[in-house]
């Protein structure tokens, strides 16, 4: 089932909300593309875009908190960090690609453990809940900051 924006998830600012509105489309798309059959090299592709695009996003997002001086900024790194590593992990899962790079932390280990048994269905649910509950939940203790601020904050 497709993710819907809704207007208590925004931030109160424009191109926060606006970024995460089309990370939801790019999760929906991924979700849709796996129900394709032979559609490997779309599913990769639309993949690497979400990965791509939440990296934008991250670094958009952090420049804002440095900016308007957000008092949990390090700790939101650490989980834009942590989220970005689980998405390359899902991308090698999904896209059946085997080989590794470098040294894995244990959590990311425990993590390739678990999706090697896990159906596509539960990865995407895995994806999902990275995803929707860092902008639910995380996210939105920074409205209390950027409502401050006009809504084009940058």
């Amino acid at each position: 089932m497709p993710i819907f924006w809704q207007d208590k998830m925004s931030v109160a600012n424009e191109q926060i909300d606006d970024e995460h509105k089309y990370l939801f489309c790019l999760i929906n798309t991924v979700e849709l593309s796996l129900k394709l059959e032979g559609e490997e090299e779309t599913l990769g592709q639309v993949i690497d875009q979400l990965i791509d695009y939440t990296q934008l996003h991250f670094d958009h997002e952090e420049k804002i908190q440095i900016k308007m001086k957000y008092p949990r900024h390090h700790e939101h790194r650490i989980e834009h960090l942590q989220i970005l590593e689980n998405l390359q992990v899902l991308k090698e899962q999904l896209t059946q690609k085997t080989e590794s790079s470098g040294e894995n932390s244990d959590e990311v280990k425990s993590l390739k453990k678990k999706l090697s048994k896990a159906t596509e269905k539960e990865i995407v649910q895995l994806m999902r809940e990275w995803v929707l509950d860092h902008v639910l939940k995380k996210d939105q203790d920074m409205t209390k900051y950027l409502s401050r601020l006009p809504s084009n904050f940058r």
